[in-house]
């Protein structure tokens, strides 16, 4: 789950035997969740790749994990793949 702290926001992927799927929404159940502050600093800290801005908007309280870390740091690392 991507969304953002306001719950406006969100998208739940869902990874299942090497399928894809996704819902919108931020109400779903989620086994992790990265929550961004707002869908500005999500979508500039997302697409830039960088761990270090990850680091940043985490130690500025701009991005929150949720759940289980080990999934959201698998999930972001295929993002920074696809990218």
């Amino acid at each position: 789950m991507i969304k953002t702290e306001d719950g406006r926001r969100g998208r739940l992927f869902i990874f299942d035997r090497g399928s894809l799927s996704s819902r919108r929404g931020a109400d779903h159940p989620y086994d992790a969740a990265i929550i961004w502050a707002d869908a500005a600093t999500g979508f500039k800290v997302m697409i830039s790749q960088s761990s270090e801005e990850q680091f940043k908007a985490a130690a500025a309280g701009k991005m929150k994990l949720d759940g289980m870390a080990y999934f959201a740091q698998w999930f972001n690392d295929a993002v920074k793949l696809a990218m």
